[in-house]
């Protein structure tokens, strides 16, 4: 068998190298992107030099996560200058491991001027009116714009939404039905999205079975994801983070979103690689002499990044105790943790078979009440430009 020169050079790339380590904290940015994010950012920790002599060599995480698949998409003839002219949205899911509060379902929303991403998540699909909702009045109220139009697709052309667009002026434009590229921006965000958090997930340092699978194969024939895979809400909030702090070509001058939106260039030193070890330290108040003597007691615990809230506040896993703690930024390790043992927890190889939603998309009255009492879910929403808000959800 003829092995392909590209893939044999995936399998041979160290991740010790700077680029390539540089390259997994970005959340997995393709090379041109990085060399330009050198010229439009601060923080990183290699040049442009250092990082154009890697673009022979292809990174073997993405080259068994990138999908094949391309969506239609025709040159738009409308472009839009300010926040809120125009905002797609559209949902992701179900996904068949429930998050840790029982979330199956991602909702996206892309402004159209900046291409800046939202994301949250919910259980049912009967929760979607009142989140999008929600989502328009603190996206207004943040950024000082209404929403002026809504693109989506018949998923939610439901009466709560249009009595709410019609009471504040938004022009609803649906799209035809099965026609998923007329929310093409939606549709490109989520592969992006998706791809991203595939490839965080199943970060690993290739093993030599892995190295016969890509060569071989050429394609995800084993997985080496450690952490509970009931996480991976929290891989795709960060993977809409670094989107947003990573060039977009539908920006002028391959702008980041984050850029459009602050008027601001991102500053990515603090950026770090999912799954990464964390050291926390307790805090003083913890560090009491009843609770904590200085020999025979740790002074803080390990733990593995899943994603940033803020430049000072993240979301960190702790495997011994199962649970997700909210920390100020400390000490980070981006070159170990990967392959961490972790407790058992559900995952690719042990995931329940996908139970159908219990409420069907069209099973509502006129007036967009459902036939079956609403779930309370808890709603995590994720706003990275500085400032986080939990709804419902209480992460300690």
């Amino acid at each position: 068998m003829t092995r392909s020169p590209d893939l044999i050079a995936a399998a041979a790339v160290d991740f010790n190298d700077p680029v390539w380590s540089e390259h997994r904290r970005l959340g997995h940015l393709s090379l041109p992107y990085m060399r330009h994010l050198t010229k439009i950012s601060d923080g990183m920790a290699v040049t442009d030099k250092q990082i154009q002599a890697k673009l022979k060599d292809q990174c073997p995480v993405c080259a068994t996560t990138r999908a094949l698949y391309r969506i239609p998409r025709d040159p738009a003839d409308r472009h839009y200058e300010h926040v809120g002219e125009l905002v797609t949205v559209d949902t992701w899911g179900p996904y068949p491991v429930p998050g840790l509060k029982g979330e199956r379902y991602a909702l996206f929303l892309i402004d159209d001027a900046t291409r800046f991403t939202w994301v949250s998540f919910f259980k049912v699909k009967s929760e979607i009116a009142q989140l999008l909702l929600d989502t328009f009045r603190r996206l207004s109220n943040e950024h000082g714009r209404p929403i002026v139009r809504l693109r989506c697709d018949n998923e939610f052309v439901r009466q709560a939404i249009t009595d709410h667009c019609t009471a504040h002026g938004i022009t609803i434009e649906a799209s035809v039905p099965y026609a998923h590229h007329q929310a093409g921006a939606a549709e490109r965000s989520h592969r992006t999205v998706r791809e991203r958090a595939a490839a965080m997930i199943q970060d690993f340092t290739p093993t030599s079975p892995m190295v016969q699978g890509i060569v071989n194969r050429n394609e995800e024939t084993l997985r080496n994801a450690t952490l509970p895979e009931g996480l991976w809400m929290f891989a795709m909030v960060e993977s809409v983070n670094k989107k947003n702090r990573a060039p977009s070509k539908a920006l002028r001058f391959l702008k980041t979103p984050y850029e459009a939106l602050h008027s601001r260039r991102p500053n990515l030193a603090r950026d770090n690689a999912w799954g990464a070890r964390v050291y926390v330290t307790f805090p003083p108040e913890l560090a009491a002499p009843r609770t904590i003597t200085k020999l025979h007691h740790p002074r803080g615990y390990l733990a593995h990044f899943l994603c940033a809230l803020s430049d000072q506040i993240c979301l960190v896993w702790r495997s011994d105790t199962r649970e997700v703690k909210r920390v100020t930024i400390t000490r980070v390790d981006n070159s170990t943790g990967f392959d961490d043992v972790q407790p058992h927890g559900l995952h690719i190889n042990n995931r329940a078979p996908l139970v159908p939603p219990p409420i069907p998309d069209a099973a509502y009255d006129s007036d967009g009440s459902s036939h079956s009492e609403l779930y309370n879910a808890d709603v995590v929403f994720v706003s990275f430009d500085g400032t986080t808000d939990v709804f419902g959800a209480e992460i300690n």
